[in-house]
């Protein structure tokens, strides 16, 4: 996800392609981005707890698990964001995908330091998805001189897009956890 929209370097199809097209083309790149970040992030959404739970963690252990993804998001997270300003808001989308990988890896291992770690990487990577996609569209958008109205819808229609997609993820997570089990949601990623 986050490599797609962190790939494309323009997205205008040519110079002389009307307003409507190049505004279609970005909303094409920015939905498709969002629907795999919205993917990954609710495909193992409802079973994180039950994952740390599987890895035999007691409930006061995940709980601090938590309280680590909130601080993180929060104190790191919020730092890193704000770089995407100076560094490029398609470099903090490879970053949000980079932190998000490796959270996932994480459950991987049934190493408790390694799991309590990773709740770093996880809050970074919430940060980035809260922030910088959005801000690179907008980026995005005004370089490319569009009208207001296109905005609004690439944003309403990003917000479906996430519902959908979150919708979708339940159906799609449950038998994979009734049948192969929990971690089975992350293999998928």
């Amino acid at each position: 996800m986050s490599v797609a929209v962190a790939v494309d370097d323009n997205p205008s199809v040519d110079v002389k392609s009307s307003p409507e097209k190049v505004a279609k083309r970005l909303q094409v790149i920015f939905l498709i981005g969002n629907l795999f970040v919205a993917a990954a992030n609710h495909l193992p959404g409802a079973y994180r707890y039950a994952i740390y739970q599987s890895h035999g963690i007691n409930r006061s252990t995940i709980e601090l698990f938590y309280v680590g993804y909130y601080a993180s998001t929060l104190l790191i997270g919020t730092f890193i964001a704000s770089l995407a300003d100076k560094f490029g808001r398609r470099l903090a989308c490879i970053f949000f995908a980079v932190f998000y990988i490796l959270y996932c890896l994480s459950f991987h291992f049934n190493l408790l330091w390694v799991l309590a770690i990773a709740t770093v990487p996880w809050g970074i990577a919430s940060a980035l998805d809260q922030t910088v996609l959005e801000s690179w569209l907008i980026t995005e958008h005004r370089a490319l001189s569009l009208d207001s109205q296109s905005l609004k819808r690439i944003l309403g229609n990003t917000s479906v897009v996430k519902i959908l997609t979150s919708i979708g993820m339940a159906f799609i997570s449950q038998p994979l956890v009734q049948y192969f089990g929990y971690t089975s949601v992350l293999y998928i990623e």
